[in-house]
């Protein structure tokens, strides 16, 4: 693929797999992680062009992630998350986040 590269980062590979499918399906090309840790290893130097990211993921959660990365790495991070609570929305963006989306969303979205 060509087009833009997405890093996903789920713990659940079942929606990651759904969203691989649907987003390579639009061109762009996928890379993948499970962890908060697997993510601030490989971010560097893969250079994504947008990282989707759950906060509850194993270990270090997307929060701690967008806040670790965010002094060195200016990618859009868009959170993707089940947490709907209007402090967990704060908590993402003050860490860095660009946007905040609830799961289930529509792909469009």
């Amino acid at each position: 693929m060509n087009g833009p590269t997405i890093l996903l980062v789920d713990d659940e590979a079942p929606l990651r797999q759904v969203l691989r499918a649907r987003l390579t399906a639009r061109g762009y090309s996928i890379q993948e992680a499970s962890s908060g840790e697997e993510v601030l290893r490989t971010v560097p130097s893969m250079q994504p062009d947008v990282i989707i990211l759950d906060i509850g993921l194993p270990g270090i959660d997307g929060i701690e992630v967008t806040r670790r990365l965010r002094p060195s790495v200016q990618t859009p991070i868009i959170i993707l998350s089940v947490h709907a609570a209007e402090s967990d929305k704060i908590a993402a963006l003050d860490a860095g986040a660009n946007d905040y989306l609830t799961k289930p969303c529509d792909l469009g979205e």
